[in-house]
């Protein structure tokens, strides 16, 4: 069994279902938990990180609907919500839940948040209720650091929280020291190095790691080459049983 617990979906000829599906197929990859993409054209990534381009901050949280039900079997999804839209966030929130999502995804190069801000408790207290975890990024920000993510999680305990990308550039030590600490706190793979990754099972367990590919910026079969590189006999809990887990529904 193979889970890839991080792709992106979008109406692009370069990252629409279609195309995941295709390379879910060349990895032997079950399962796969799908967020919107699109709201930055990824091909660009450094002009947005550089801010000669601004991403789109409408959520096509549809894309992703429309994703889950064309293939119930083989896709779960996260909705993402902004929570700088405090009026709407909680509504999209549960939107997504009712559209049959699983967790929620947050952006914060897009929506510029911290997390910090108040809606944020309000849905980590929904999603604890629901036995769903919430998935970002982190930034070279105050508010949005690798740092803030790991306060919002001990606010909640009860709730799981996972950091893409084995955290904010190549080896984030805040992110493997959390990890370690937080029961509740894990670490996702996509575009993180293998060194890294071996030093957070280390210091943390492969009980806290999540293998992810980051599609369309990666494939499932390129990531999986670092895990099956990793010098550990429970590879098992990365690919697929920590986060069945933290999603339940993909046991079935």
């Amino acid at each position: 069994m193979i889970i890839d617990a991080h792709s992106h979906v979008s109406d692009s000829t370069y990252g629409n279902v279609e195309l995941l599906i295709k390379e879910l197929d060349k990895a032997n990859v079950d399962k796969c938990i799908v967020v919107p993409g699109g709201m930055m054209d990824v091909r660009k990534m450094t002009l947005y990180v550089t801010g000669d381009l601004e991403p789109n901050e409408t959520i096509p949280n549809n894309v992703v609907y429309n994703a889950l039900k064309k293939y119930p079997d083989r896709l779960k999804g996260y909705v993402c919500v902004n929570p700088l839209d405090e009026d709407n966030a909680l509504k999209i929130f549960l939107e997504g839940v009712d559209n049959g999502c699983v967790g929620v995804k947050l952006s914060p190069m897009t929506h510029k948040f911290s997390f910090a801000d108040e809606v944020l408790d309000e849905i980590a207290k929904e999603c604890a209720k629901r036995n769903m975890p919430i998935y970002s990024h982190s930034l070279f920000n105050p508010g949005a650091s690798t740092e803030k993510y790991g306060q919002l999680a001990k606010r909640h305990p009860d709730t799981n929280f996972i950091l893409g990308h084995m955290g904010f550039g190549p080896a984030d030590v805040k992110a493997m020291d959390l990890a370690t600490e937080l029961p509740n706190f894990y670490l996702e793979t996509s575009s993180g190095c293998l060194l890294t990754i071996s030093e957070a099972i280390s210091k943390a367990g492969a009980e806290k790691i999540i293998f992810g590919s980051e599609f369309p910026m990666n494939t499932p079969k390129t990531e999986l080459v670092k895990i099956m590189e990793l010098n550990t006999d429970k590879k098992d809990l990365i690919l697929y049983k920590n986060i069945q887990n933290l999603v339940p529904s993909l046991k079935k």
